[in-house]
């Protein structure tokens, strides 16, 4: 949930829109994927003051967290387990070197 000393800066329509990253009555696991979104909303709100296109950004951040949440759903439903792919390492001496799997290689992640 969105502090409510965030919100009280911002006008009606942002605060609507912005209700609906609330994530508590959602399973733990469904949560956690809303957090990033709901953590996203929360820097933007400390930022950007109240406006048409704080609206619309607001409205896209939602967007963006409910086809989230129905990738998650779907990837439940069909069995489908991602493996998150090793961190990137670039060095100087070794640049865009990956460990582990290699999206340029063909491997599978």
């Amino acid at each position: 949930m969105i502090d409510q000393s965030i919100l009280k800066h911002h006008n009606k329509q942002v605060v609507d829109v912005v209700r609906f990253l609330d994530s508590s009555h959602l399973p733990p696991e469904r949560r956690k994927i809303v957090q990033h979104f709901e953590d996203c909303a929360a820097e933007i709100l400390r930022e950007v003051p109240s406006s048409p296109f704080l609206t619309v950004a607001m409205r896209a951040l939602v967007s963006a967290k409910n086809e989230a949440v129905l990738a998650a759903i779907h990837a439940e439903e069909n069995h489908i387990y991602f493996e998150r792919p090793a961190k990137r390492s670039d060095t100087p001496d070794n640049p865009a070197k990956w460990s582990g799997a290699n999206p340029t290689s063909g491997d599978k992640f």
